[in-house]
């Protein structure tokens, strides 16, 4: 009796996890997307200085990769902010030898850690969407096939 608890709690177990995932991924891909429609509706732009450049090696290679910069700049209500971003490497590398590096960006005023290059298109939320969908189906079909286990 023990056994055939345990391995229903296994059962179920998973399909919650992956419910939990799905609307997860669901939400973030309407997160993607709400601040991608916001940074074209009011999004501010200005200058940042790269204040850092960051990165990674590949144990093996020693190829550069991952690289992040470490930015200041000025809202237009003079609050100082300072963040990360991502850039390519090749972006990375022109500004880590750079001596006065800056870099156009486009921040949210309601929330000025928003931020992007100016030159990124945005994301789209279309991969969390469908990961999201994706893990939904196999939630529900999990449970479907629980259940009919359950009824045999």
């Amino acid at each position: 009796m023990l056994g055939l608890f345990s391995g229903l709690f296994k059962g179920w177990l998973g399909a919650v996890l992956t419910l939990i995932v799905g609307i997860g991924a669901i939400f973030a891909g309407y997160s993607i997307d709400q601040d991608t429609i916001a940074f074209k509706d009011h999004g501010k732009e200005a200058t940042a200085i790269v204040e850092q450049v960051e990165w990674k090696e590949k144990l093996v290679t020693g190829k550069e990769k991952k690289f992040k910069i470490e930015i200041s700049f000025e809202t237009e209500k003079k609050e100082a902010i300072k963040t990360k971003l991502s850039v390519s490497a090749e972006q990375g590398k022109a500004l880590r030898d750079s001596d006065d590096a800056k870099v156009k960006i486009i921040y949210l005023p309601e929330s000025p850690d928003t931020v992007r290059l100016i030159e990124d298109k945005g994301e789209s939320g279309t991969f969390a969407y469908v990961l999201g969908v994706l893990a939904l189906l196999w939630a529900a079909f999990s449970v479907y096939r629980l259940t009919r286990k359950s009824t045999e």
